[in-house]
């Protein structure tokens, strides 16, 4: 309504018709935005539409519309510098192969509709554009400020993407591996046995857990010092991913517990590979620490069964029952969630 009452008594054509329009648009996007009937990104991208789209007609009205609409050389070199200062802000609201291709399609619409405006007043016929007749040289440098503008936009925009990915995957990769180890983490490792048992559903295959414990691994902090321990542990996942299959994973579970998920591994196949790590732990001693042995729980689920929390609880208990046996031992787990020693 203000820009109504506003242009009560304005003479330009396009001003009186354009200049309501692109107020009530204004008002729809803001209307819009605070009922959260639109998101922010519409919003941006319908101011972007509306402001390019009015200084588009104000171009184009200009140099080929009838001289009641024609605009003063000023006015069109206003309205091209509005284009250009848009370009930015087409790269901000837009993801960048996008804002490219939208950038470039302006540009030539703009510089074509100069174009022609230019080869009409060429070729003699009557058009308003007259009034950018003196004025070559500032659109052709004009023309080039803006090439380059969108060139070194584009080139920014996929730097800023590329750099954002690379951030973003470091993040999630320290967020699912544990600092000491290097090995995925209880959050990565809930992930990965919640993907592995959704595979065992649907393609009815089984899948094992073996937790693993470092036996009186408080001693050896207690003797020789945490630095020590932590070559304990880190010697502990050297010693036991030798074991391992591409297709299994390691990750550290918590303090001196570890958890290893095995796909397509029932119980007696991953019985028998919680005893080659067990061996393969207490083979040789570790440097300062000597002869350091684990206790297994191990615990498979086959087909629809796919609770990870209940698995987890039988091979847990199944490594509770290990540790008071003796330890350095394993105990897999019977699929009623008994324990059978192994």
């Amino acid at each position: 309504m203000v820009g109504i009452v506003g242009l009560r008594g304005v003479e330009d054509p396009f001003a009186r018709l354009a200049a309501p329009l692109f107020t009530g648009v204004l008002v729809v996007l803001g209307v819009g935005l605070a009922l959260r009937r639109l998101s922010l990104a519409l919003v941006e991208r319908g101011l972007l539409a509306a402001a390019g789209g009015y200084a588009l007609a104000r171009l184009t009205l200009g140099i080929h519309g009838p001289p009641a609409v024609a605009a003063a050389s000023w006015e069109l070199l206003l309205a091209l510098l509005w284009l250009g200062v848009l370009v930015p802000l087409v790269f901000l609201a837009l993801a960048t192969r996008r804002a490219l291709v939208v950038s470039l399609a302006g540009y030539g619409l703009v510089w074509l509709v100069v174009a022609a405006g230019g080869w009409r007043a060429a070729v003699g016929q009557p058009t308003p554009a007259g009034a950018l007749a003196g004025h070559g040289l500032e659109l052709v440098n004009l023309a080039a400020v803006q090439a380059v503008l969108i060139a070194l936009l584009w080139v920014l925009a996929a730097h800023k993407e590329r750099l954002a990915a690379t951030l973003a995957a470091l993040l999630t990769e320290e967020a699912n591996t544990d600092p000491l180890t290097g090995t995925p983490n209880r959050r990565a490792l809930e992930a990965e046995l919640r993907r592995r048992l959704g595979e065992a559903r649907r393609y009815t295959e089984p899948v094992a857990v073996l937790l693993v414990d470092l036996d009186w691994f408080k001693s050896v902090n207690d003797r020789f010092g945490h630095a020590v321990g932590d070559q304990v542990l880190c010697g502990l996942v050297a010693r036991i991913s030798a074991q391992l299959r591409v297709s299994d994973l390691l990750g550290r579970w918590g303090g001196e517990e570890f958890l290893i998920v095995a796909p397509r591994t029932g119980a007696v196949a991953a019985g028998e590979l919680a005893e080659r790590c067990r061996r393969a732990v207490a083979a040789e001693p570790f440097p300062v620490a000597g002869t350091v042995t684990a206790s297994f729980g191990v615990a498979a689920q086959r087909g629809a069964g796919g609770d990870p929390d209940a698995l987890l609880k039988r091979a847990d208990n199944a490594l509770y029952t290990a540790k008071h046996a003796g330890r350095n031992r394993v105990v897999v787990a019977a699929a009623e969630g008994g324990t059978l020693a192994g």
